[in-house]
């Protein structure tokens, strides 16, 4: 699938929720190419509930989305950070 992504004509966005899920993307794209991983290299998801990346992705975008507002994906990762570490203290 790596390269369709790599020869869209527009922007791509790849969101991952896998364990190691930054080693899942690898090489380069003309133009832009963001990735929002749950983990980084040789790290664990957490389980499935309410402490889960896509939970509380859902969770901010929904909020968002409530509010008429957009975000951009720099926001979004430091809105998903503090969430997780607001549920767990």
């Amino acid at each position: 699938m790596q390269p369709l992504l790599y020869n869209a004509r527009g922007d791509v966005l790849v969101i991952l929720d896998c364990c190691h899920a930054a080693l899942k993307t690898r090489g380069s794209k003309d133009g832009k190419m963001e990735v929002l991983a749950a983990c980084g290299s040789g790290s664990r998801v957490p389980k499935p509930g309410k402490l889960s990346f896509t939970s509380i992705l859902i969770r901010q975008l929904r909020a968002k989305a409530n509010l008429g507002q957009t975000i951009n994906i720099r926001s979004l990762h430091s809105l998903l950070w503090s969430d997780k570490l607001d549920l767990t203290g």
